[in-house]
């Protein structure tokens, strides 16, 4: 993920306007480790940023994280498509020493 490039490292962008929404499907491989995951992309010259909700990823667990395109600009140029992992330390909520993630994209018409 992060910048959508061509051949040769050209950047070229994507045409994401046949869709409704995009989701990436995360599973934490930890045996003990919590975080919380997005998706996000980014559109236009502009590069304007579109995010979904963060999503708690407890250990072993598996989410889609999906973000709705109803209200996201430019779909005839996605420049970017991405995921973020937050891990909150302090307060006990959320401890995470080690990141093991997967991820397997899908696109929904």
């Amino acid at each position: 993920f992060g910048e959508v490039s061509g051949k040769f490292g050209q950047k070229v962008s994507l045409d994401l306007s046949r869709y409704d929404a995009y989701g990436l499907r995360l599973f934490n491989k930890s045996q003990d480790d919590w975080f919380q995951v997005n998706v996000y992309i980014r559109t236009g010259a502009g590069n304007d940023c579109y995010e979904s909700a963060w999503i708690l990823l407890r250990p072993g667990q598996s989410v889609y994280a999906f973000l709705d395109l109803a209200n996201v600009g430019n779909l005839n140029d996605v420049r970017e498509i991405g995921f973020g992992v937050s891990c909150r330390i302090g307060q006990g909520r959320y401890l995470a020493d080690h990141i093991d993630i997967g991820v397997r994209g899908r696109g929904c018409p």
